[in-house]
């Protein structure tokens, strides 16, 4: 089919949200606008119309409420005037006002197909049935739901009961800061374990510094350090003045994250609940090997080959442990670094080219009624611990 005139809508595209949403727009061939966050740090995306339109995220109280609200009737009034034949959304921020957009938009405009990304099944950290049924009621206002790993897939179908049809498994690309140049590697000649981004609780860095603090062949060995980095609540006090840990607590530049990443020889993600990560994708951008719990889109990339440790056990003494395990056994680390093949795998993977192809084929077959029901991969052997 030919190209499509496509609205790409995202309120959160700054830092890595923004990264992702340049390349897949970059990879993306039609007439495209792209309603993105006044904080968007990209000038120019090939054949892309940027409109700055959210601004919400430096208001406080109700005032946030009422500029998004602004945001969503410009967003609205847009879509009538200009009838984009695609209107792919990457995040909602306030779901009962975006399903009321979403209603109109679609009873107004009905030959406009409306897509979804599904980066969190349900927003972080929330629980309840209400939160559970505004979004069961939401989904079901999409033509066609992207997710990124097939557990999302299916947790999508049997938890809130959607048509495996819409639904379709694409890759999320690697992330990486493009950067002139970058600092030296920090704490060289040493093991650096790192845990970066926003720490909230559902991500486990206290499992990782109760792990970590825990343990005296960790604290008291000079040729291994910790970075945990980022903004959230860190229990300091829980930390040892000598133990072999750096804290950055408080929001990374692009600089510093970047950096961060390239000096991490192993990433750690003990999280408890998520769909997908966009550290993951950062690690794996650098080739850097991965700690993960076994949740979400986590294991995605060890269907490909061996990327690091599942933790089938997510306690503080099993990643104490493995985490010891890794430093005596540092000839296992070396050889999952420099396995050129492995990387090259996982680099074809997650190619933003063949996601934006992919992207494109999905949204054709949403009006040729062809369906996309294929899994990606299939279930990745066991490297847990």
């Amino acid at each position: 089919m030919g190209s499509k005139k496509i609205l790409f809508v995202d309120p959160m595209s700054r830092n890595n949200l923004g990264i992702y949403d340049k390349n897949l727009l970059s990879n993306l061939m039609g007439e495209k606008y792209f309603f993105a966050s006044k904080g968007f740090q990209f000038n120019e995306i090939s054949n892309t119309k940027i409109i700055h339109n959210y601004n919400y995220y430096k208001k406080r109280g109700m005032l946030k409420i009422f500029s998004y609200m602004h945001s969503q009737m410009k967003l609205f009034l847009w879509v009538l005037i200009h009838k984009p034949e695609i209107v792919h959304i990457q995040w909602v921020k306030a779901p009962v006002l975006d399903m009321i957009v979403l209603f109109f938009m679609r009873f107004l405009s009905r030959k406009i197909k409306i897509v979804y990304t599904v980066h969190n099944l349900l927003p972080h950290d929330s629980f309840g049935k209400k939160i559970f049924y505004i979004y069961y009621v939401l989904y079901r206002l999409f033509d066609g739901i992207i997710v990124h790993a097939d557990r999302t897939k299916k947790e999508l179908v049997n938890l809130f009961c959607i048509e495996e049809i819409i639904i379709k498994e694409i890759p999320h690309g690697v992330l990486k800061y493009e950067m002139n140049e970058i600092n030296h590697r920090m704490y060289p000649n040493k093991i650096v374990f790192s845990m970066t981004g926003i720490l909230n609780y559902y991500k486990g860095v206290d499992i990782l510094i109760d792990a970590w603090t825990s343990n005296k062949a960790l604290i008291e060995n000079d040729n291994i350090h910790l970075i945990i980095a980022g903004t959230g609540n860190i229990l300091i006090e829980k930390i040892p003045e000598k133990c072999n840990i750096t804290i950055i607590n408080r929001f990374l530049t692009d600089r510093e994250y970047q950096n961060i990443i390239n000096s991490t020889d192993v990433g750690i993600l003990p999280y408890r609940q998520i769909s997908q990560s966009g550290v993951l994708l950062s690690l794996l951008a650098e080739h850097k090997p991965v700690i993960v719990s076994d949740y979400g889109g986590l294991t995605q990339p060890f269907k490909i080959g061996r990327v690091g440790w599942v933790l089938n056990d997510l306690s503080a003494q099993t990643l104490s442990e493995l985490i010891v395990d890794i430093i005596r056994k540092r000839e296992e680390l070396t050889n999952i670094k420099n396995d050129k093949n492995l990387w090259g795998k996982i680099d074809n993977y997650y190619s933003w080219e063949n996601i934006g192809k992919m992207t494109l084929d999905f949204y054709d077959s949403l009006f040729s009624g062809y369906s996309c029901k294929t899994s990606v991969l299939q279930e990745y052997p066991a490297y847990k611990i």
